[in-house]
């Protein structure tokens, strides 16, 4: 590459406007025809599921041993894999 060259991905528009163009579209579409994705009852049961798989990856993100590697590695200047 030379130095007159632009060093980016060539996106004509912002990742985020286009995130935020697909996430108004579903809300817009939810707004004017919902449709139940589960019977009544089993969308709880989903729903506990998962708040309760996003407490156990939180407690294990910020578990000693993983927050010490995460330090150490910064110390080093080296990448995660």
């Amino acid at each position: 590459m030379t130095d007159g060259e632009k060093d980016n991905a060539g996106m004509m528009t912002p990742p985020r406007l286009i995130y935020g163009a697909g996430l108004l579209t579903g809300l817009g579409f939810d707004f004017l025809w919902p449709l139940p994705l589960l019977p009544d009852r089993s969308q709880y049961l989903v729903g506990f599921i998962m708040i309760g798989m996003s407490g156990a990856l939180v407690a294990w993100l910020l578990h000693p041993s993983a927050i010490r590697e995460l330090k150490r590695s910064a110390r080093c200047g080296r990448n995660l894999p």
